[in-house]
This record gives structure tokens, C-alpha cells and sequence, in this order.
């Protein structure tokens, strides 16, 4: 007689489900262990990006100095010469002497010294003697004759008119560089040679006390840019101070 019920497993068949039953997981005390995979094994490596080299410093521009017209033109700017002096004092009081326009006051500096200026060019082509030039050389001129006046006119103080040299006492050359510098400096070491040009260039200039004003034209002479002369140069006719 058959039985509907379900027939029992074989062996064979037992063993087959078994086998397809996860294992359980390996026990280490209290602590699941469960195995990871290294997934950085299967990434390509990334080559490392070379470093920036630091940035170069930037260089400093350096302007370099225009030239100026006389460079340009190719002419000499030397030191002020005697003879260049002499003749500058020369034009000074033959336009004096003339009545020129450009010497009365209130009118512009400017115009004289450059009429002074083509006139020294033309008797020395190789130099230049540009308006600036020369009314610097005529200020310190100036400041060389009103110094001159109130040292000579001092008390113990002789001049040589041949050889332009001035005599006085240690002590009293001490005191005169202490209230004129450089320009006493100089005229110790080198005197004031051709005074009579200097006489007639600046004519109306007298001394007063140990200072020197143009007589009628202190307002003018207080605008005139006195330059110290340089002592260390071949005299004060050479300074390049006043260039």
C-alpha cells in the first residue's frame, strides 16, 4: 500500500544542501573575524607630479640717463678755465657798460645769460656754454666778489695788484673761513687776479660791514642762487660747482 507523504532524504542529498551553506564566520574569542580585500592592489599607481621650480626674481629696471643736447652734439663741458672767466666778466661789462635792456630790473635773467652764453660759443666752438651754465658761473662769481670786498677791506688785510694774492693773519684767515667757507678758502690760496674785471662787471656791488650789496638792488640780489666754490678744485675758476 503507497504512502502519499513525503519520502526521506538519501544521504547523498543531505550532503549536497550542506555543502551549500555559507561556513560561519571563524571565531577568535568574542571577535568576528571577517576577511577584507585589498581593493589598492587592482588601482593603477599615480605618478607624482614634479614640483614647481621656485619663481626667478624679477630684475630691477634701470633707466638710463638721457643723454643731454651737449653729449648729443658731441661737446666738452670742462672746467671753467681762467681765460673762459676773463671773458665772461668781459661780456658782463661791455653789456653793462652798453646800457643792455636785459640788466635793468624787473626784466628776465634768463635773456641776458643767454646772449652771454652765444657769445662764449662762438669764441670757444668745442665748448658748451648753455644759459644755465653760465648764470651759476656768474652768481658764484658774484658771491667770489662780495667776499673779496669785505676781506680786504678789513683792518690788517693788504691786496697785491700784480699778483692778485691777499695777505692778513692766521688768525684773521681762521675767522673769514668760519663766516665764508670755501670761497675764503680759495681766495686765500689763489687771491682775486684781474680785480679791475671784476670791478667792472659788477660795478655798483659795495661792501657793508663783512656782507656786500648792490647798491639800489637788494631785492635783486636776493634772488641770485649763490653756489659755494669747491677749494679742492685747480682754483675757483675750475669749479665744477657751478656748472
Amino acid at each position: 500500500m503507497s504512502s502519499s507523504g513525503p519520502t526521506p532524504a538519501s544521504d547523498s542529498q543531505r550532503t549536497t544542501r550542506r555543502s551549500r551553506i555559507p561556513p560561519p564566520p571563524q571565531q577568535l574569542g568574542d571577535v568576528d573575524v571577517i576577511e577584507v580585500t585589498d581593493l589598492t592592489a587592482t588601482e593603477p599607481a599615480v605618478a607624482a607630479r614634479p614640483s614647481r621650480p621656485p619663481p626667478r626674481p624679477k630684475a630691477k629696471r634701470t633707466q638710463k640717463k638721457k643723454a643731454s643736447p651737449t653729449e648729443e652734439e658731441g661737446l666738452k663741458r670742462p672746467r671753467w678755465q681762467d681765460d673762459h672767466i676773463f671773458s665772461l666778466l668781459e661780456l658782463v661789462a661791455e653789456a653793462r657798460a652798453a646800457g643792455d635792456p636785459a640788466f635793468d630790473k624787473g626784466l628776465n635773467q634768463r635773456a641776458r645769460h643767454l646772449k652771454i652764453a652765444e657769445k662764449l660759443t662762438l669764441k670757444w666752438p668745442e665748448v658748451m656754454f648753455d644759459q644755465i651754465r653760465v648764470q651759476r658761473k656768474c652768481a658764484a662769481l658774484m658771491r667770489v666778489w662780495k667776499t673779496f670786498l669785505a676781506i680786504v677791506n678789513m683792518t690788517g688785510t693788504s691786496y697785491d695788484k700784480e699778483t692778485g694774492k691777499i695777505s692778513c693773519s692766521t688768525e684773521q684767515w681762521e675767522y673769514y673761513e668760519r663766516k665764508f667757507g670755501d670761497t675764503a678758502r680759495s681766495l686765500q690760496r689763489y687771491g682775486l687776479p684781474r680785480r679791475n674785471l671784476y670791478e667792472q662787471a659788477f660795478v655798483g656791488t659795495e661792501e657793508v660791514g663783512l656782507t656786500a650789496v648792490e647798491a639800489g638792488d637788494v631785492t635783486g640780489l636776493s634772488e641770485i642762487e649763490f653756489i659755494p666754490v669747491d677749494s679742492g678744485s685747480e682754483g675757483y675758476e675750475g669749479s665744477e660747482a657751478e656748472d
